[in-house]
């Protein structure tokens, strides 16, 4: 969504990805209402949702359960192969040069320059966002 955002209000935005899409991940196939209300109007998850979520089951220790059904959407049910491939597609709708099979190696930041070295190439950039993960390349780099 960052990418998305970028690069609808003019920003040139390269985003890379190391998979290549589409590819199965076994988290988070689940988009909260609150989280689809925050999307912008002309990104309609529709295409992806199979499922709409109403009922919860409740349980403690997997013993005696019970079902709360609301009358209201819970949540979208998608597969998350689905949603990433589909996010991305959108930001690079708006402009964003989208790379999957790119795996970022290593990051420089000199003198407020940043250089990201990839499997093969080397960008510059002048902000970098990373969504690597608690344990990736980009969380490790001095600011």
């Amino acid at each position: 969504m960052t990418a998305y955002h970028a690069a609808r209000n003019g920003a040139k935005v390269l985003l890379l990805d190391k998979a290549t899409f589409p590819h199965d991940k076994p988290c988070g196939g689940g988009v909260t209402i609150r989280a689809a209300a925050s999307l912008p109007g002309e990104i309609d998850l529709t295409p992806i949702i199979e499922h709409v979520v109403h009922n919860v089951r409740f349980s403690f220790r997997l013993g005696n359960s019970f079902v709360d059904r609301s009358s209201q959407v819970l949540t979208y049910m998608t597969q998350r192969r689905c949603l990433d491939e589909y996010l991305a597609g959108q930001a690079a709708e708006f402009g964003a040069d989208f790379r999957d099979g790119v795996s970022v190696r290593g990051v420089d930041v000199a003198d407020g320059d940043i250089t990201l070295h990839t499997n093969g190439d080397a960008y510059r950039a002048r902000v970098l966002v990373g969504a690597d993960g608690a344990n990736g390349i980009v969380r490790a780099t001095p600011a």
